[in-house]
């Protein structure tokens, strides 16, 4: 609660009203406060997690290009990748595991035009972006995960689950409501 010194000919009522009011104006500043502070981590997050997808895809395109050029597999520089990389300062806030560096491959290949990659998949973690890009292998079907996944907010656990009850079919086989039925008939 603020400190407020008030004079001895101040009626009490007249100073409880202050303190009162001088109270719910403290209460509101910091409220207000807390929800800027919760609003700017909210895009600091979103704008490191955009960082980070469009990295990894910058990755993926370079070793695609690299194998291009020189016509062949690179599939032992993904341990020298890793090893190479340990002593830099984000090393551990990256991952370069084996299907992470496979993911960024997958979505360099699938997307080569950054665009589809900065507009959707910069909106989900790399996690669900890795679950999509390996495990869903149509693209209209993971433009459909990933547009459900934003709206509806979902982890990647969710992503999973949704996946594994083949949602994209299951929409078009829902049965017909009673409620329905009974609007319509």
């Amino acid at each position: 609660m603020p400190f407020v010194e008030l004079k001895k000919s101040v009626p009490v009522f007249i100073a409880f009203n202050l303190v009162k009011k001088m109270t719910q104006s403290f209460e509101k500043l910091i409220s207000s406060i807390r929800m800027d502070v919760v609003e700017t981590h909210g895009f600091m997050i979103s704008g490191v997690n955009y960082e980070i997808v469009m990295l990894y895809w910058r990755i993926g395109r370079k070793i695609i290009s690299e194998e291009t050029a020189l016509n062949f597999s690179l599939d032992g520089f993904i341990d020298r990748l890793r090893d190479e990389l340990k002593n830099e300062p984000l090393y551990n806030k990256l991952s370069f595991e084996s299907n992470d560096v496979k993911a960024m491959l997958a979505l360099a290949r699938n997307y080569p035009d950054d665009g589809y990659v900065e507009e959707v998949f910069t909106k989900l973690t790399w996690e669900s972006i890795s679950i999509l890009i390996l495990g869903v292998a149509q693209k209209y079907k993971r433009h459909w995960y990933a547009r459900k996944a934003i709206l509806a907010d979902w982890t990647p656990d969710d992503l999973r689950q949704a996946i594994a009850r083949l949602q994209y079919e299951a929409r078009r086989r829902k049965p017909v409501s009673e409620f329905y039925v009974g609007l319509v008939g």
